[in-house]
């Protein structure tokens, strides 16, 4: 029968790896390939939301690879790249066959703010499209910006520095399209303006992406969280202490869920509190 899964860690890169060597903890790339000879009862696959899947095979069924292109992957060329592989391993271009699955189209693709703000200020400055695009796909982002600082079990977990309702509500919407299973948010109320309760009921409305929100209880708040967490249409947990919080995720995470620290300060040195307790947990 088949072996074990074995699973690409999809980054919107364009790295591309040999599946016979990907090992039980996966890898982080964008495609994968190999000769059909070397997995015998097993096949390739990329998961997909938005961005285009493309297969590739060889007509005579020696060689597959399958690629996940999203806009950074393509403005990288994953999928010249995957070709070149699979020409270097003694497979023409010209025996190859590609299929692309379902993607987004243009009349509903989002592009990000600061993406769009990024190109117009390059343009005005007479760089060109494809170079900004260029440049853009090559950018690895920010310390604190969605910031990707583990994945356990297939669980990732990001920092964002988000700490005010309108910088929530977008980092929540846009990890929410990229989450296969729950999107988990942990939030640290630690500014002013949040302790004071200057934002009002825009703070419960700017939870509604997450699956499940949790806090820690703060006796400094001027404001009633737990009446804030009645009236949110998103699931809000309210703990006594971090460790408590920590102790739900580990239990209540599983494969494919995301979770997302928000705060503008060390938050109790959360991160590697938790992904300690997450790897002992799996490693169980």
């Amino acid at each position: 029968g088949p072996g074990p899964e074995r699973l690409l860690h999809q980054v919107h890169g364009a790295r591309i790896v040999r599946a016979g060597e990907i090992g039980p903890a996966g890898v982080a790339a964008d495609g994968v390939w190999d000769r059909i000879e070397r997995i015998p009862g097993r096949f390739l696959a990329v998961r997909t939301a938005d961005c285009v899947p493309i297969l590739l095979a060889a007509l005579d069924g020696s060689f597959v690879a399958a690629v996940h292109a999203g806009w950074r992957g393509t403005a990288q060329r994953i999928v010249q790249r995957a070709v070149r592989v699979l020409e270097e391993q003694g497979c023409p271009p010209q025996t190859l066959v590609a299929v692309a699955g379902p993607s987004i189209g243009p009349c509903c693709y989002p592009v990000a703010l600061e993406v769009a703000a990024a190109v117009a200020a390059a343009s005005a400055v007479g760089v060109s499209f494809r170079k900004a695009v260029d440049a853009l796909s090559r950018f690895e982002g920010v310390k604190r910006r969605m910031e990707r600082t583990a994945t356990v079990a297939d669980i990732a977990i990001y920092d964002d520095f988000a700490h005010h309702p309108t910088a929530i509500e977008l980092t929540l919407n846009a990890l929410k399209d990229d989450t296969s299973g729950r999107l988990f948010a942990v939030i640290e109320i630690r500014s002013n303006t949040m302790r004071m309760g200057v934002h009002g009921s825009r703070f419960a409305d700017s939870l509604a992406a997450a699956d499940v929100v949790l806090f820690c209880e703060d006796k400094n708040l001027q404001w009633d969280l737990q009446a804030m967490a009645q009236s949110s249409s998103t699931l809000v947990i309210i703990k006594q202490t971090l460790d408590q919080v920590i102790e739900n995720l580990v239990q209540d995470c599983k494969k494919g869920d995301q979770i997302v620290i928000m705060s503008n300060g060390n938050f109790d040195n959360i991160h590697p509190r938790l992904i300690d307790a997450m790897q002992s947990r799996h490693q169980e």
